[in-house]
């Protein structure tokens, strides 16, 4: 079993004045806490001695409650979908018995498909829009009002880029989510103590990540369209990869690398 955090992680707390047992009256909750982001930050949290809900949608989330409590710390796994309105209510009744009122809400859940605007269904959207935006939505409506009313906690929602070529519907919820939290911050008066923050942690190198990758990777390799010069296939096909866009519309001039595991292709674009 790997320790609750490592030395480097340890080094990292100690960087901005944080220790073991400096959140032990907290009671924190993270959503989409089963994997990647979400499951470090409820392990971080943790080691830190909140008493962290891990809500996910997928079972996973069961071992990383267990791996806290082997590790000494405090975790109740409640198997969530957060664009599920009774869902949410049953989240937040089943941290509210365990462990009390959440101090820390981190909205970390999201769900990403690759597509173009013009043909991704309406459908696509309300599903998403459901799962990336009012999700947080609930959870904030269900959250803060406590929050405010104790004059302590961090509502924290998680961001992205936004005008990704083939990821408009991802990044219009984002943007959405972003503008959302940035009218919150305003709503709420400083003299709370409540923490309303937007954090776009940039490409880390999670199974959402990766899973996204290989979308991309089978998408650019069904296309006729050519890549620009910049960008070395390994793959005898000619492939459109959106890495190669000028870089005051797209990311892609920092050095990156997409790989598919399901094929040969790799591409790697400055």
């Amino acid at each position: 079993m790997l320790p609750l955090i490592s030395n480097e992680q340890i080094r990292i707390f100690d960087s901005l004045g944080l220790h073991k047992g400096q959140m032990d009256d907290n009671v924190a909750l993270v959503t989409g806490s089963a994997r990647g982001i979400g499951k470090y930050t409820a392990r971080a949290l943790a080691a830190l001695g909140a008493r962290v809900v891990i809500a996910d949608i997928s079972p996973e989330g069961e071992q990383v409650a267990q791996q806290i409590k082997d590790d000494g710390g405090q975790a109740q796994f409640v198997q969530t979908d957060v664009g599920d309105a009774r869902a949410v209510e049953h989240l937040l009744a089943t941290a509210q018995a365990q462990f009390g009122p959440v101090d820390i809400l981190v909205n970390n859940a999201a769900r990403a498909r690759l597509g173009k605007v013009l043909e991704q269904p309406v459908s696509s959207w309300h599903a998403d829009f459901t799962t990336n935006l009012l999700g947080p939505l609930m959870l904030i409506q269900g959250v803060v009002p406590g929050v405010i009313e104790r004059q302590l906690g961090v509502v924290l929602s998680l961001i992205s880029l936004e005008g990704m070529p083939f990821m408009g519907l991802y990044c219009a919820n984002k943007m959405a989510l972003r503008s959302m939290m940035l009218t919150l911050g305003k709503e709420i008066p400083p003299s709370t103590g409540v923490s309303v923050l937007s954090v776009m942690p940039g490409a880390v190198n999670t199974p959402l990540l990766q899973d996204m990758i290989q979308s991309f990777a089978d998408f650019w390799a069904s296309t006729s369209r050519t890549c620009g010069p910049r960008c070395r296939t390994t793959r005898a096909t000619t492939a459109w990869c959106p890495w190669n866009t000028p870089l005051r519309r797209w990311p892609g001039s920092v050095p990156t690398h997409a790989s598919s595991t399901a094929s040969s292709w790799t591409a790697t674009c400055r």
